[in-house]
């Protein structure tokens, strides 16, 4: 992806069932994707578990509680 207006995502590549973002925050953050909410989601942040919300009624929403770099991996199942 070239485009990047807010400078926090590194890169983003799709695995089979997985999207992988490698993101640079400089503060706390709430990730929006235009992914539909749904429960089967299986989000992991640097390899641990991590919440997700339902945002703008259909979105799924990323609470990004520390600033740094994350590995961010979206999993459905």
């Amino acid at each position: 992806m070239s485009y990047n207006k807010f400078h926090f995502l590194n890169s983003f590549k799709i695995e089979k069932n997985k999207f992988i973002f490698n993101i640079d925050s400089k503060k706390d953050n709430f990730l929006l994707l235009r992914f539909p909410y749904d429960k089967n989601w299986k989000i992991k942040i640097d390899g641990k578990e991590s919440i997700y919300l339902r945002a703008n009624k259909y979105w799924l929403g990323i609470p990004l509680y520390e600033n740094g770099k994350k590995r961010l991996v979206l999993e459905y199942s």
